[in-house]
C-alpha cells in the first residue's frame, strides 16, 4: 500500500499533456496504481480474515517440490513469451501464453481455457487500440 501511494505521488510530477481530446500522461499510471492499492486492500483484508489452518496448509503446499517447478516453469515460459512476442506479434503469442499459464495455474477445464486464452487478448487489443490509440507489437 506504501508502494502505491508513493507511486501515486510520482504521477502527480508527470508533465500535463496539452493535446485536445487526449488522456492526460497522468491517466493510464493512475489508473494501475488506484486498481494496485485497491488490489492490495482485497488482500490485506483477506489476510487478516483468513484462519490460521489456512496459512499452515499453505506453507505445506508452498514447499512442495511441484510448487518450485511450476514457478519455474512460469518464469521460462514469460521469457519465451516476451521473446516470441517480438517475432510474432501481441495476438498471435498472447492467446498461447495464456492458455499455457491457465493450465500452469491448474484449470482444466477447456473451455474456461480457450475462452478467456482468446478474448482477453482481443478485449484488450481493442482497447488499447480503439481507446489509448496505442498500437501493440
Amino acid at each position: 500500500m506504501v508502494f502505491s501511494l508513493i507511486y501515486f505521488y510520482l504521477t502527480t510530477l508527470l508533465p500535463d499533456r496539452n493535446l485536445p481530446h487526449t488522456l492526460g500522461s497522468d491517466f493510464v499510471p493512475r489508473l494501475l496504481v488506484i486498481c494496485l492499492f485497491i488490489l492490495t486492500l482485497f488482500l490485506f483484508f483477506q489476510n487478516l480474515m483468513s484462519k490460521k489452518e489456512d496459512k499452515e496448509s499453505d506453507r505445506k503446499i508452498k514447499d512442495r517440490p511441484e510448487s518450485v517447478f511450476n514457478i519455474l516453469l512460469t518464469i521460462f515460459v514469460i521469457t519465451l513469451y516476451i521473446s516470441l512476442m517480438i517475432k510474432f506479434g501481441y495476438l498471435i503469442t498472447t492467446p498461447v501464453f495464456m492458455l499455457i499459464i491457465l493450465w500452469i495455474a491448474g484449470c482444466r477445464h477447456w473451455k474456461h481455457l480457450i475462452t478467456v486464452s482468446l478474448l482477453v487478448p482481443l478485449v484488450v487489443y481493442y482497447v488499447f487500440y480503439k481507446f489509448f490509440h496505442v498500437p501493440l507489437p
